[in-house]
């Protein structure tokens, strides 16, 4: 791993730490912007890791306000959201077993490296800032660009789930009506499919995205969690009424009866939709936004924990009832489990409802983010001109309707690629790297120096420590790079 990244150009030589307290680190602001002023370091405190330790007046100028439990709920909404209409699909794709496994070691990782983050983020640093400072500049620039094409995979993915959403509303006012049933398999524009619900759905979104300051949306998105808690409540409760009423006819057979459900304890699948679990603990790029609140920091990696467990829970519960629960009602699950409940279900219609209500708020927010990162980084303003932004807007919409024309069904096929190639990077290959780097140039330190500029006085590791580390980290880089390869070139 060390070899490679010094191929790519990361500065692996240029140690952290100069012997007489002289610790000159640059942050850089941008690429277009460069390197910021270097702080003097007679005026900052560094600590055993390197990172930069707030003085007392910066931390007395934040309002720290923010308890261990508003942490955890914080860290549960960010997280846990519209992959519950996924999840039940992922569960019978891997199997019962691999399933759940894939859930506690996805969690497991996502909270390792999110401590990462936090270990070395300095004060008020940002996710990219923090791989500039441990990767150069290629490693910001990587970041940033990576961060952009992530959002836009999270929109394609979205797009998408609107789209099935509104198609199935629209029908079932159709049926109620005239008592046929709008075709939702077909992609065909001889007749009104879900292809035109997509062109139509992109002209709208279109137009919502152009709003300049989308404040309106952030203002509805803040009673966002009531959406995502009844889908929550309306897949649990289902599954609990299924399981209850079939229970006698589950069955582990590979040849079952007629009258029987088989549930697949080990599925062919689960390397292919393994990504979807990396993407679902993502929160590594806004974990320091989330936790620099809180009223106790020297307990952030304890709320963090408890917040990635609640989470897993969550999910657990969603993956094990949605699977055995749905899977005696239906032959196969759909993707998007709604769509296997037919258009005039009552329950199905009021929750299709209430989440296309939430995904539309979400959108044009998604969409200003992706335009704010990608022209504040590159271009220094996040509003150039109406043209760049329109043009900008188009390409992403037009891409996401091109997308979902031709697949209509695959959000979670959008979610295992951007799981596999963009979630990968930002939960595995920037942290570790970063922590790889780290680790690397604290080895190569004498430990006189180290001692020298201990301010926290922690215990200093070995170099067999520090080196295992590395052997640890980057064993987690290579699963990174199985579950990508896996997506392309593994067939079940």
């Amino acid at each position: 791993c060390l070899y490679m990244l010094k191929i790519i150009g990361f500065p692996l030589d240029v140690p952290i730490f100069v012997a007489n307290n002289l610790v000159c680190t640059s942050q850089m602001k941008s690429p277009r912007s460069g390197y910021a002023k270097m702080e003097d370091p007679d005026t900052q405190e560094y600590g055993i890791d390197g990172k930069l330790e707030p003085s007392h007046d910066q931390e007395m100028s934040e309002e720290r306000t923010q308890t261990w439990w508003q942490t955890v709920a914080s860290i549960w909404n960010s997280m846990a959201g519209s992959q519950a209409l996924v999840l039940p699909w992922v569960m019978e794709q891997a199997g019962l077993i691999p399933g759940v496994i894939l859930l506690v070691v996805s969690g497991t990782i996502s909270n390792y490296t999110a401590n990462i983050v936090l270990d070395l983020s300095r004060y008020q640093e940002d996710f990219s800032t923090m791989a500039s400072r441990f990767l150069g500049r290629k490693g910001q620039v990587f970041s940033l660009l990576v961060s952009v094409l992530f959002l836009g995979a999270v929109c394609a993915g979205a797009f998408n789930i609107m789209n099935g959403l509104m198609f199935k509303i629209i029908g079932a006012f159709y049926e109620w009506n005239t008592g046929n049933e709008l075709n939702f398999d077909s992609i065909s524009l001889d007749e009104f499919t879900t292809s035109w619900m997509a062109i139509i759905l992109g002209v709208f979104m279109l137009a919502l995205t152009m709003i300049k300051k989308p404040s309106i949306f952030l203002k509805i998105l803040s009673s966002g969690a009531i959406f995502g808690i009844a889908l929550y409540c309306y897949v649990i409760i289902y599954g609990i009424y299924e399981i209850s009423n079939n229970h006698s006819r589950y069955t582990t057979s590979h040849h079952p009866n007629a009258d029987q459900v088989r549930i697949v304890l080990f599925g062919k699948g689960w390397l292919k939709v393994a990504p979807v679990m990396v993407l679902s603990f993502l929160l590594q790029h806004i974990i320091k936004d989330i936790v620099k609140k809180a009223k106790h920091p020297e307990h952030n990696k304890r709320d963090i924990s408890l917040g990635y467990i609640s989470v897993g829970l969550s999910f657990g519960i969603v993956c094990f009832l949605g699977y055995i629960g749905f899977t005696a009602k239906f032959e196969s699950l759909e993707q998007n489990i709604l769509n296997n409940f037919a258009y005039t279900n009552v329950a199905a219609f009021l929750i299709r409802s209430a989440i296309f209500f939430q995904i539309v708020t979400v959108y044009p927010v998604l969409v200003y983010f992706l335009r704010s990162q990608f022209y504040n980084s590159f271009w220094g303003r996040e509003y150039p001109s109406f043209a760049h932004v329109f043009a900008l807007n188009v390409i992403v919409v037009a891409s996401n309707t091109i997308i979902t024309c031709f697949d209509p069904k695959g959000v979670g096929t959008i979610m295992r690629y951007n799981g596999a190639i963009f979630g990968s990077i930002i939960m595995l290959v920037i942290p570790l790297s970063c922590k790889i780097v780290h680790d690397y140039q604290l080895a190569q330190t004498d430990a006189a120096s180290l001692e020298s500029i201990n301010q926290t006085k922690k215990p200093i590791p070995s170099r067999r420590t520090l080196y295992t580390k590395i052997a640890f980290n980057g064993t987690l880089l290579f699963v990174g790079m199985v579950l990508l390869y896996a997506q392309f070139f593994y067939t079940p």
